[in-house]
């Protein structure tokens, strides 16, 4: 092992450890996000942050955290069960042939009706019998398509990407600073259903809309970064995506919208009470359609973008209808459809309580922060 491979090892011992299986995609993630660390270094120009060390964990869970190891360094974990599970989660909707028709040929997929062995509740049930190609409940699905094949990992590896992004947001903005030095706790402290509750609930609720937030808005440059107008990518299948910027913000939001769907319960529930330390995920959902749009408008504003709002809001909505299809179709559960209107989030409660926790943390959390935080 390598030093900071030593050191993540010891501080995740206690949720499975350093994954250290070879995987192509887990390498070439490693190195992505360990560039992606450097760039959000350069968000950081109020003070300097510590060292941050990133890498996945032995744990099929779904799962990620931040937290300090201690003043000189600060690790993100993301769960190994998380990547399998996206990855699987994305192939299962591609090789449907009656989801996502505009992506690449839906007609070469033969799966068309679900049944029993499609379904599955959560990631235990998918991982506890072992290996998912080998799996005596499950069966395993791999689209056929060229472009729709490429198309699944494309959106696993944008997930995986918001995931990081979020996780480094309770870094740099100051999150973990804050709830160590203001309330003596590790900030996943709250995420042990077995602990008390040792932070004001909306406090962690405002920090993590706030990580949602960020996270929306590094996505947004990367995925615009991502997009070729010109088209002249070599390769076939990328010569299908990335044809407009437009293109590269749906597929991200796509990403995230179905990351934040698999965190629900399956039926949105109107709840005044929420005992999680994040948002209900229907008000997740919104923010960060909300976010998005925003921020797209602020950058045509500054850098002449020209991207369209008015198609650009239509089909986030149209595709977020889409991943509620795909959800139903590949694990059995009904969609209430009446969450998805607008007026859900104008009316829930946490929608206003979450905005007001943010403005009264907002001044203290300030003077922990590495970088500008949001008005």
């Amino acid at each position: 092992m390598t030093q900071e491979e030593s050191i993540f090892n010891d501080f995740t011992v206690n949720h499975g450890g350093l994954f250290t299986t070879q995987d192509i995609m887990v390498t070439h993630l490693r190195h992505y996000f360990s560039r992606s660390i450097e760039w959000n270094k350069e968000k950081c120009i109020v003070k300097r942050p510590p060292h941050i060390i990133f890498n996945f964990i032995d744990n099929v869970q779904f799962g990620a955290f931040a937290d300090l190891k201690n003043k000189d360094y600060a690790i993100i974990g993301l769960y190994i069960g998380t990547k399998y599970l996206l990855t699987d989660i994305f192939n299962r909707m591609l090789s449907y042939n009656n989801l996502f028709l505009d992506i690449g040929d839906a007609s070469k997929e033969i799966l068309s009706e679900p049944s029993i062995r499609n379904f599955y509740t959560n990631t235990t049930d998918l991982f506890e019998f072992g290996n998912l190609k080998q799996n005596e409940y499950y069966d395993y699905f791999q689209p056929i398509d060229e472009t729709r094949h490429f198309f699944a990992s494309h959106l696993t590896k944008l997930s995986l990407t918001f995931i990081f992004e979020h996780e480094i947001s309770h870094i740099i903005n100051g999150h973990i600073h804050y709830i160590k030095t203001i309330f003596d706790k590790s900030f996943t402290d709250n995420y042990n259903a077995e602990l008390p509750l040792k932070v004001p609930l909306r406090t962690y609720q405002a920090l993590e809309m706030d990580a949602d937030c960020s996270a929306v808005n590094s996505c947004t440059i990367i995925a615009i970064n991502n997009s070729n107008p010109n088209n002249d990518y070599p390769d076939k299948a990328m010569k299908n995506l990335f044809t407009s910027r437009e293109g590269a913000l749906l597929d991200m939001f796509l990403a995230i919208y179905m990351t934040l769907r698999l965190m629900g319960d399956g039926r949105y529930r109107l709840e005044y009470v929420n005992h999680d330390v994040h948002a209900p995920n229907r008000v997740r959902q919104v923010q960060i359609m909300t976010t998005l749009i925003e921020y797209v408008d602020y950058l045509n504003k500054e850098h002449n973008l020209n991207i369209s709002l008015p198609y650009l809001e239509a089909k986030m909505y149209e595709r977020a209808r889409e991943c509620e299809r795909a959800y139903e179709v590949i694990t059995g559960n009904t969609i209430n459809f009446d969450a998805f209107n607008k007026e859900y989030y104008a009316e829930h409660p946490l929608a206003g309580i979450t905005l007001e926790s943010w403005k009264k943390i907002r001044p203290d959390l300030m003077e922990f922060s590495f970088t500008n935080l949001a008005p």
